[in-house]
């Protein structure tokens, strides 16, 4: 996947903490549309929640972010995690916190990850039991 394994992360504590079971699996591969997403997930019985991914400062990162959520409001995502608008947040707010630790910029550093991991929270809306 990518530094940490988030996704499988965030599955695991889905499933000790929350009580909720969750599966984190490839579907595709990086730029394969959130359709085939969202329907390997329905397939499985699953609901999809929608990872807005990236960490870009440009504007091209900006038209990525409308782009995902476009795509998400199309197929009816149920839950929608909005990483990269919340990283955009973040480094308006707090540009004191380095949420990618060097000398690896191309991934989010522990911060950064928890940053993410907050938006997922946030997102599935689940309660601790």
């Amino acid at each position: 996947m990518y530094f940490h394994n988030a996704p499988k992360a965030l599955a695991k504590w889905l499933g000790t903490r929350a009580g909720t079971p969750a599966r984190s699996e490839i579907v595709g591969r990086s730029g394969t549309g959130i359709h085939v997403y969202c329907r390997a997930i329905r397939a499985a019985g699953g609901v999809p929640v929608i990872f807005e991914m990236g960490w870009g400062r440009d504007e091209k990162a900006a038209v990525g972010r409308e782009k995902t959520f476009a795509a998400a409001v199309r197929n009816r995502a149920a839950h929608f995690a909005p990483c990269s608008t919340a990283w955009q947040r973040v480094r308006r707010e707090r540009s004191e916190l380095d949420l990618q630790d060097p000398p690896d910029r191309t991934h989010p550093g522990t911060l950064g990850l928890y940053l993410n991991l907050c938006c997922f929270y946030a997102a599935i809306g689940v309660e601790e039991k």
